[in-house]
C-alpha cells in the first residue's frame, strides 16, 4: 500500500519492442530474453504486457517459478493449472517464466550443471513441437550468464534479447523490526535496504561481470561481490526478491567451497537457509543449516554451532515438529550457558516456550516465558521483553485468562510504542482483537484489527495486513455476515498467494470453507476444504490437516455419513494427539455438537457437546466447559465459540 511502481527505462521503444515480437511470432514457438534486474520492476512489467497484449486478444501467462523446484520446464508447466492450459489451446497465446534463477546455478567452472538447466537442453525439441508459442524468459544478468553457460543448446535458440533497467528504486515494504516477527519470535537477520538499493545493484552486477571474466584468480573478490548482492535482495520482503538472494547465496557458498575457505563458506550457507526460512522452504532451510553446523563444528566454533541448533529449531517449530524443536533448542543453551551468552539463552527460553504453548503445556510455557522475561529485563533488551510479554499474553489467551491476557498485551503495547515500533504496535493490537474475539465482544475486537490494519498497511507490511483481514473475516463470520467475511477471506488469500505465504494461503481457503459450511452449501465447502488440505500437507502444518479433516467430518455428520464423520474426527484427533494440541481436541469435538445444533439435531448434538466440556474441564477453561454444558441441555441453539 502506498507503494510506488519501478519506472522503465526506454519506455515505449523497449517496450513495443518486447509486444511486437509477441505479435509476430503468435502460434511459433520462439524464445526470448527479458534482462531485468530488479523483482518489482520485472512483475510490473509482465502485468503491463499482460494488459496492453489483452487489447489484442493474446493471453500472456506468467508463470512464476519462485520457491518451486521442478525437475525441468515441462514438469513445471504440468503442474502449474493455468499453464497446463497452453498446452491444451496454445492459439492466440504466450508464455512468460519469472523465478528461475535459482534453478539454474552454473556460473564458473567449478560447478556442475543444475538438473533444470540440463533438462532445458535435453527437451528443447519436446518443447518446441508442444509450445507453438513465444517465451519470454525474464533473468536478472546474472541468472542469463548462467542459463548460456548451464544451457547453452537452448540458449541459442534466442531470437531476440529486451533490457530494461530502473530510473529510480521502487519504496520497499519494511521487515520486521528486530525482535518481532509474525513468523514465530525469530527477528529477521537483515537491516532494511539502501534508498540506492538499485543503483548498488547495478554497481555491483557490473563489478560482478568484470571479476567472472577474469577467471578463478579473482573468486575470493567474486564472492564478496555476490554476498553483497545478495543481502541486498534478502534485505527486501517479497517472495521473488528474497528467491533472488538464495541464488547468490548458493553460488558464494561454492566458490568458499571450491577455494577451501570454509569459515566464510558456513557463515553463507546459515544466510542461505535464513533466506529459505523467511520464504517458508523449511525443508531446504533445515538442508543448509544442517551443513553450516557441520562446518562449525568441524572449526571447533561453538557460536556458530549453537546459533545453527536454535535455528534448527526455529525450522521444526512451525511444522509442528515439536519435541525436535525442544531437542535443537536444549543443546543450543548448553552452548550458549558455556559461553555466558545470556541474551541468547534468553532466547532458547522463549522459543521452548512457545514449543509448550502449541503443545497445550500451558504452566510449563508460563515458566519459561517468564525466565526468559527475567533475563530480558536484567540486560536491558527492552524489545525482547516485549515480545515475552505478547508471548505470555498469548499463553493467557489459550487458557481463557482472558484478563491477563489483555494486560500482558497492554504492557508490550506500551514499549513499543516509547519504542516508536510501528510494527510491534500493531502485532499487540490484533493480539488484543483476538482476545475480544474469542469473547464474542466482536464490535471491540473488530476495532481493534481495524486499528492493527491500518498500521500494517502504514508499514507497507502484506503479511500483517492479510492476517488483519483474515481476523476482520472471523469477526464477520461470527456476527452471521457471510458475504462480508467472504470477502474479506478472498481478499486475504490474494495477498498470501502474492507473497508466497502458502500456509496463509490454505488457512483462507479453509475459512472461505466454513463460510460455505454456515450458508449450508456443503458442495461448495468440501471443495474448499479439499483445496486447503494438500496445501496444509505440501507445508508440513499438521495442525492445519488435522483442521481440515475434522471439517470435512462435520459435512459427512450433518448429511448423514456418521462412519465416515467419526473417521475424520479420529483421524483428526490422532494428529492433534501426535502433536499435542489437546485444545483442538476439545474444539473440534465440541464443533460436532455445535454442527448439529445448527441443524436441529439437538438429541444427537449431546454427545459431543459433553464430551468437549470435559475435555475444557480437564485444560482448566473453566467458561468454555461451562457454555458447552448449558447448549447440551438447551433446546434453543446458542452461539458456539470461535472455532
Amino acid at each position: 500500500m502506498g507503494k510506488e511502481p519501478a519506472q522503465i527505462t526506454e519506455l515505449p521503444d523497449e517496450f513495443e519492442r518486447l509486444q511486437r515480437f509477441i505479435r509476430y511470432h503468435l502460434d511459433h514457438f520462439t524464445l526470448g530474453l527479458v534482462r531485468v534486474n530488479h523483482p518489482a520492476l520485472r512483475d510490473e512489467l509482465v502485468a503491463r504486457l499482460q494488459k496492453s497484449l489483452a487489447v489484442h486478444n493474446i493471453r500472456l501467462i506468467h508463470l512464476d517459478l519462485s520457491n518451486r523446484h521442478p525437475k525441468s520446464l515441462h514438469d513445471a508447466i504440468m503442474n502449474d493449472p493455468v499453464a497446463r492450459r497452453i498446452l491444451i489451446a496454445p492459439d492466440n497465446a504466450a508464455l512468460a517464466i519469472t523465478g528461475m534463477e535459482h534453478l539454474i546455478e552454473a556460473t564458473t567452472p567449478i560447478d556442475g550443471r543444475p538438473p533444470f538447466a540440463a533438462a532445458l537442453n535435453a527437451e528443447r525439441d519436446l518443447l518446441r513441437n508442444n509450445l507453438p508459442l513465444p517465451i519470454l524468459f525474464c533473468l536478472t544478468d546474472h541468472a542469463m550468464d548462467r542459463l548460456d553457460i548451464a544451457a547453452p543448446d537452448f540458449f541459442d535458440w534466442y531470437s531476440a534479447v529486451f533490457r530494461f533497467q530502473t530510473v529510480t528504486a521502487p519504496l520497499r515494504r519494511p521487515d520486521p523490526q528486530p525482535g518481532i516477527s509474525l513468523l514465530g519470535s525469530r527477528a529477521p537477520a537483515y537491516p532494511a535496504p539502501p534508498d540506492d538499493l538499485q543503483n548498488q545493484i547495478e554497481t555491483l552486477e557490473k563489478a560482478r561481470q568484470l571479476l567472472a571474466a577474469e577467471g578463478s584468480q579473482s573468486y575470493p573478490e567474486l564472492a564478496e561481490i555476490l554476498k553483497k548482492i545478495g543481502r541486498l535482495y534478502a534485505s527486501l520482503p517479497d517472495l521473488a526478491d528474497r528467491q533472488l538472494a538464495v541464488s547468490y547465496f548458493k553460488q558464494t557458498s561454492k566458490i568458499y567451497e571450491h577455494i577451501n575457505r570454509p569459515a566464510q563458506q558456513a557463515a553463507v550457507l546459515s544466510e542461505l537457509a535464513e533466506v529459505y526460512y523467511w520464504i517458508e522452504d523449511f525443508n531446504q532451510a533445515s538442508i543448509y543449516f544442517k551443513d553450516a553446523l557441520e562446518i562449525f563444528r568441524t572449526l571447533g566454533n561453538r557460536r556458530g554451532e549453537a546459533d545453527c541448533l536454535r535455528s534448527l529449531g526455529d525450522v521444526h517449530l512451525p511444522l509442528a515438529e515439536y519435541q525436535l524443536a525442544e531437542r535443537y533448542y536444549e543443546r543450543a543453551m548448553e552452548i550458549y550457558r558455556s559461553l555466558h551468552l545470556r541474551t541468547e539463552m534468553a532466547t532458547c527460553l522463549r522459543s521452548l516456550g512457545d514449543a509448550a504453548r502449541l503443545q497445550a503445556k500451558y504452566l510449563q510455557a508460563e515458566k519459561q516465558y517468564k525466565e526468559a522475561l527475567k533475563i530480558f529485563r536484567a540486560v536491558g533488551d527492552e524489545l525482547s521483553e516485549a515480545t515475552c510479554l505478547q508471548s505470555l499474553a498469548d499463553n493467557s489467551l489459550q487458557q481463557g485468562q482472558y484478563d491477563a491476557a489483555q494486560r500482558r498485551f497492554e504492557d508490550a503495547l506500551e514499549i513499543y510504542r516509547r519504542h516508536g515500533n510501528l510494527l510491534g504496535e500493531a502485532n499487540c493490537l490484533r493480539g488484543l482483537g483476538e482476545a475480544y474475539r474469542i469473547q464474542a465482544d466482536y464490535f471491540t475486537a473488530r476495532a481493534y484489527f481495524e486499528q492493527a490494519l491500518e498500521r500494517y498497511r502504514a508499514l507497507g507490511h502484506r503479511l500483517g495486513e492479510a492476517d488483519s483481514i483474515q481476523c476482520l473475516g472471523d469477526v464477520h463470520r461470527r456476527l452471521e455476515k457471510l458475504d462480508r467475511a467472504e470477502t474479506d477471506y478472498t481478499e486475504a488469500w490474494a495477498i498470501y498467494r502474492s507473497i508466497g505465504n502458502r500456509l496463509g494461503e490454505a488457512n483462507a481457503i479453509q475459512n472461505l470453507g466454513d463460510v460455505y459450511f454456515q450458508k449450508g452449501n456443503y458442495s461448495e465447502a468440501a471443495e474448499f476444504y479439499a483445496t486447503a488440505l494438500p496445501l496444509y500437507r505440501q507445508v508440513g502444518a499438521r495442525a492445519g490437516e488435522a483442521h481440515v479433516l475434522a471439517a470435512q467430518g462435520q459435512i459427512a455428520l450433518v448429511t448423514d455419513r456418521k462412519e465416515e464423520a467419526q473417521r475424520c474426527l479420529d483421524e483428526a484427533i490422532h494428529i492433534y494427539q501426535a502433536i499435542g494440541d489437546r485444545y483442538s481436541i476439545a474444539v473440534q469435538t465440541g464443533n460436532y455438537g455445535w454442527a448439529l445444533r445448527r441443524v436441529g439435531r439437538n438429541q444427537e448434538a449431546r454427545p459431543y457437546l459433553v464430551r468437549a466440556a470435559e475435555l475444557f474441564t480437564a485444560l482448566g477453561m473453566d467458561d468454555h466447559a461451562e457454555r458447552h454444558l448449558e447448549a447440551a441441555h438447551e433446546e434453543p441453539p446458542p452461539k458456539p465459540p470461535s472455532r
